[in-house]
């Protein structure tokens, strides 16, 4: 049996009474909670960087992606918990923000995908209107390459007919990145930017989609407030630094920080 001083600080805590009782809570049921904690445990055990984390911010981001009925197993692309620094953040993947949209029943229809560059005939950023060229002319596509991806579209329509979609090149979704992300440059392991640029860019164009133009459910609000965010106690999750994204910060007194990140489409 493993001496004690072998397990990291964070599945220490995460084995604790109280910590249990909390992920309990959140889903109303033992065994899920119990399934739970065994999958984030998984995941630390298998990342010496998030082994070496403030314990709080790992088990807070959980905590949310507990909250919000997400698995966090990267594998799967739902939610992840990134180490930045000597905290974890918590960072939402696309495949989540379509998930909570369609939790709503509001969406008809949800999609994002990479653009190809014989697949765009133009974009105009005044109208947002986007327009492809004939399906049968593409070759691109199934070739694969991402280096002839120029940029990423979303659209929905909801179940009373509205629609909207919306169009980011290769180079403003770089633009975003480095605006919200002080990571995003750096060379790390753990930086699904380097890892996987096109999956953070499709959640890019979702997330800015949606919450512009979207149902903001209440699971839908606490997601955006809470993506790439920094939760450091299990008994507040509403409490959230943004150490990653320095522009992540309120305004003003009558300006929040979900707000901002709403009219910024962050």
């Amino acid at each position: 049996m493993a001496n004690i001083t072998n397990v990291s600080p964070v599945v220490q805590l995460a084995k604790k009474d109280e910590v249990k009782r909390r992920f309990e809570e959140v889903f109303g049921d033992p065994n899920k909670a119990a399934s739970f904690i065994a999958s984030m445990i998984n995941v630390v055990n298998s990342n010496p960087a998030l082994q070496k984390c403030e314990p709080n911010s790992v088990m807070g981001g959980a905590l949310v992606a507990a909250a919000l009925d997400l698995p966090i197993d990267s594998n799967l692309g739902f939610a992840y918990l990134i180490p930045y620094g000597d905290k974890a953040q918590l960072q939402l993947g696309y495949k989540s923000f379509i998930q909570l949209a369609m939790r709503s029943g509001q969406y008809k229809n949800l999609h994002a995908s990479e653009v190809y560059e014989d697949e765009l005939e133009y974009y105009n950023p005044i109208t947002g209107e986007v327009k492809f060229t004939d399906m049968k002319t593409w070759t691109q596509r199934s070739k694969g390459k991402d280096d002839k991806i120029v940029g990423y579209y979303a659209n929905f329509e909801l179940i009373n007919g509205f629609r909207k979609e919306i169009y980011m090149s290769k180079d403003e979704v770089k633009a975003h990145a480095k605006k919200y992300s002080k990571s995003y440059s750096r060379n790390s392991a753990n930086n699904i930017w380097q890892s996987d640029f096109n999956a953070m860019a499709l959640k890019t164009v979702l997330k800015r989609l949606i919450s512009k133009w979207g149902i903001l459910s209440v699971e839908m609000q606490r997601a955006v407030k809470s993506d790439q965010g920094v939760i450091r106690d299990i008994n507040n999750i509403e409490d959230i630094s943004y150490d990653d994204s320095p522009d992540h910060v309120v305004i003003d007194e009558r300006t929040t920080i979900l707000e901002k990140k709403l009219q910024d489409g962050e």
